[in-house]
């Protein structure tokens, strides 16, 4: 089964949020959202999962991009992205597959929330 890699930087200032909520991957975020190191990897399935080491998060990708190449994600409310996302193509993970993946930038993030737990992100391909 193919995955995406995504490697996304998230807005520390929400991470109390996120530490609270998802208790299945709070160390992880806890790591993962330190000032020095702001960014988190996840591997998401076919199935919707994004999973990193212990814990998952759930995330799935939406039609509805807005221009050809561009991407589409529905994420948790309490998670915002900033500056550049990763997506790899790949069975795991790893290093070469990060580097090789193909990068887009936050264009938009909706405001509407869907049903008060998650909301839109909008990616343009770079």
């Amino acid at each position: 089964m193919k995955s995406l890699v995504l490697r996304i930087r998230v807005d520390c200032e929400r991470s109390q949020l996120l530490y609270s909520k998802y208790q299945h991957v709070r160390e992880v975020l806890w790591k993962s959202l330190s000032p020095w190191r702001r960014t988190m990897t996840f591997v998401y399935d076919q199935d919707g999962t994004i999973s990193y080491r212990a814990g998952s998060v759930v995330f799935r990708q939406l039609s509805g991009a807005r221009a050809p190449g561009d991407a589409v994600l529905l994420l948790p409310a309490e998670i915002s992205l900033a500056g550049v996302v990763l997506i790899a193509d790949t069975e795991n993970a790893t290093r070469d597959a990060v580097q090789a993946a193909q990068k887009y930038r936050v264009v938009e993030q909706e405001r509407r929330v869907l049903d008060e737990q998650q909301h839109i992100v909008y990616l343009r391909s770079l």
